[in-house]
């Protein structure tokens, strides 16, 4: 505050205050063995919301197969390299600030019914969901091969 002639300026400014929110939760997800997994959520809040991921309950850590990301923008990202069976269940994501916390929840499930073997290091679990604007899940597979056992 700064006063002269009796006259007070504040100068200090309201903080916002935002309890945690999802502008985007994070949605269910089917892999085959060794394909990499994904789960993005967008959330917003101030001041900026901190997150910890969980599978089945159990609180997840950094390592050489899970990486979490988070940048400036709210983008939150839980990646889970080279799945495996072990890797399903209910994963979930908590945000959390002084004036509340959130969370959302989805499910990875594992494909192993067919066996599939791909043989293309590069294919990605989000061609396994189906395509809005295509009538077959597997439309997309027709770029790949694909050997059934």
């Amino acid at each position: 505050m700064h006063c002269s002639n009796f006259i007070c300026v504040f100068s200090e400014k309201k903080q916002k205050i935002e309890p945690p929110s999802f502008l985007k939760k994070i949605g269910d997800c089917e892999v085959l063995s060794g394909m990499s997994a994904k789960f993005t959520a967008c959330v917003n809040g101030f001041p900026e919301p901190e997150f910890e991921w969980f599978l089945n309950g159990k609180k997840l850590e950094p390592s050489d197969r899970i990486a979490m990301e988070a940048d400036n923008s709210g983008l939150l990202r839980l990646i889970i390299k080279d799945t495996q069976p072990e890797d399903v269940g209910i994963y979930r994501c908590r945000i959390f600030n002084p004036h509340g916390e959130a969370s959302c929840e989805a499910e990875l499930r594992y494909d192993c019914k067919n066996n599939i073997r791909l043989q293309n290091n590069s294919y990605n679990a989000r061609y396994l969901h189906k395509p809005r604007f295509f009538n077959s899940p597997w439309l997309l597979l027709s770029h790949f091969k694909v050997t059934v056992s």
